[in-house]
């Protein structure tokens, strides 16, 4: 895509904060399409939470069971310990809290699944932060719609967010899933609108 001219990638600083990191929760907001291969290539020993409709798309069941995803249309239960498990073996497991592409110019708005594998697997997030500039790639673009100039597609780490807190100061674990993931949306939302204002 960057011979094509489409995208200049903006990784570098990214790859040198992921490099060798291992057990972690991987969260990200998700403008674009590529979003995942991009983050997924700079990550050792990736694993993923995919929903159901990627298990069962005709392209893509056969890549996702291949690399032995953990498909979140399953028991809680079952879920939280293949999470825990993967966890344990030193995979670093991405999450995108949204579930989908983020519309573009909309408060950005998300599931609870990530903050409820972070509060009951009591295991930290590192959040990532993607920007695509101009957008392209998104829910409500057409592959084929090219953007009028070459897209900037770039990511960086920021602080990890510590679940410690939200599980001490609240003994029901789905309130505080509720209120790490209120965070998690004030988090992505302060520092995407960072990347507009520079």
């Amino acid at each position: 895509m960057q011979s094509l001219g489409i995208f200049t990638f903006d990784l570098e600083q990214a790859r040198r904060d992921l490099e060798g990191v291992e057990g972690k929760v991987i969260i990200a907001n998700h403008p674009s399409l590529i979003d995942v291969v991009a983050l997924i290539s700079l990550i050792p020993k990736a694993d993923c939470v995919v929903k159901q409709g990627l298990w069962d798309n005709f392209l893509l069941k056969r890549v996702v069971r291949v690399a032995d995803f953990i498909n979140n249309d399953q028991d809680v239960n079952k879920l939280i310990e293949n999470c825990k498990k993967t966890l344990q073996e030193g995979y670093n497991l991405v999450i995108f809290p949204e579930g989908t592409r983020t519309v573009p110019n909309k408060p950005i708005k998300l599931q609870r699944g990530a903050a409820n594998i972070a509060v009951r697997c009591e295991q930290n997030l590192l959040p990532v932060i993607i920007d695509c500039n101009p957008t392209t790639l998104t829910k409500q673009e057409k592959w084929y719609q090219i953007p009028s100039r070459r897209a900037l597609f770039s990511m960086r780490v920021i602080e990890e967010i510590d679940v410690i807190p939200f599980i001490q100061n609240e003994k029901n674990q789905s309130i505080a899933a509720r209120r790490l993931t209120d965070h998690i949306k004030t988090v992505f939302t302060e520092e995407t609108t960072k990347n507009e204002t520079h």
